[in-house]
């Protein structure tokens, strides 16, 4: 809400010995409901008409500081001020820079998120939710910017059609309700993709992680940057599908280890083979 009252006492406090700008300020003081910068004023209530063109450049001059003042108010977002401590802490944490614009479009963002954290972490306190939620380094992107940076999810009928089998469930076996592959030890630390969209090479070498170990007693990261570089009927960071990855790997009797082929988050297009996971 812009004050008129503290912008006409600006403007008296600039044009004090002006006569014609306190006929002006005098007659906005008992105008306060008009629209100022609509111009609707009735210029034959502040002076007569012969006087107006000599009067008109000032009255542009005050509108003009009323509207600055109207557009300095408009920039005045509705953050929220217990957050800032943790605004600056989130930045710091992951090593967020914005340039202002940015960060008031990311703050509030950021602000909804929060919300919408606590507003489900009390429903699970409740017991109407069987998990929390917590802040991360994608907590100032909206979920379209998410979803467009790292779903790279992309099916082809090609794929999905060739090399498939109907699954035909079990018979008389005890099947349990869920199975959590963690506790049996063939899950590897949680990885990062950064901004790429590479879901289906970590897709790929997650399934294959556990089938290895399953079948030699040996965890082994297996390396997502050997797909991203080399599968050519996949995008790179750009999506593809597991499908195309597993046929890639089977095509090369294997696929390099993490360590040997690190994780670089873009296509590097160059393969250094040190070590190789015959599958």
């Amino acid at each position: 809400m812009i004050n008129l009252s503290r912008v006409l006492a600006t403007i008296s406090d600039l044009n004090k010995d002006n006569p014609d700008t306190c006929q002006l300020t005098h007659y906005l003081s008992k105008s306060r409901t008009k629209v100022f910068c609509g111009l609707d004023l009735q210029f034959a209530h502040i002076c007569e008409f012969n006087y107006l063109k000599e009067l008109l450049p000032r009255i542009m001059q005050l509108i003009l500081i009323f509207c600055l003042f109207a557009a300095a108010a408009s920039y005045s977002l509705p953050f929220t001020s217990e957050l800032d401590e943790h605004w600056g802490h989130f930045k710091n944490v992951y090593s967020k820079t914005y340039s202002s614009a940015e960060e008031a479009r990311r703050r509030l963002v950021w602000e909804e998120r929060v919300t919408s954290i606590v507003h489900h972490n009390l429903r699970a306190d409740a017991g109407l939710h069987s998990f929390r939620r917590g802040l991360n380094k994608y907590s100032d992107l909206t979920h379209d910017e998410y979803m467009q940076t790292l779903n790279g999810f992309k099916a082809r009928k090609s794929c999905l059609q060739r090399n498939a089998t109907t699954w035909i469930p079990l018979s008389n076996v005890d099947i349990p309700e869920q199975v959590d592959w963690r506790h049996d030890g063939l899950v590897t630390p949680v990885k990062d993709q950064q901004s790429c969209g590479s879901c289906w090479a970590f897709s790929t070498t997650g399934s294959l992680e556990g089938q290895h170990k399953k079948k030699t007693g040996t965890l082994v990261s297996l390396s997502e940057q050997n797909l991203i570089d080399c599968n050519t009927e996949n995008n790179g960071c750009h999506g593809g599908v597991m499908d195309a990855a597993f046929e890639f790997i089977k095509s090369e009797k294997g696929i390099d280890t993490e360590e040997s082929y690190p994780y670089e988050g873009a296509v590097a297009r160059s393969s250094p083979l040190n070590s190789f996971i015959d599958l």
